[in-house]
């Protein structure tokens, strides 16, 4: 998505990185119910790449 396209975007944005396909899909389901518009990465250069072009995160969910 382009930073247009997330200006526009309903709701807090939400960010979830986790290699886990499940795990993050389960983690992303759960933070959408609780009312923000998630954005899924399955690295961590993923995440970094998403955090570079985008000031609007409100939640970062990850694993360690």
């Amino acid at each position: 998505m382009d930073s247009e396209t997330f200006e526009t975007l309903p709701g807090p944005i939400a960010l979830v990185v986790d290699d886990e396909p499940l795990v993050r899909m389960d983690t992303a389901d759960i933070i959408a119910e609780a009312g923000f518009h998630v954005i899924e990465a399955a690295t961590a250069d993923e995440a970094f790449e998403f955090l570079k072009k985008h000031n609007s995160l409100r939640l970062l969910f990850t694993d360690i």
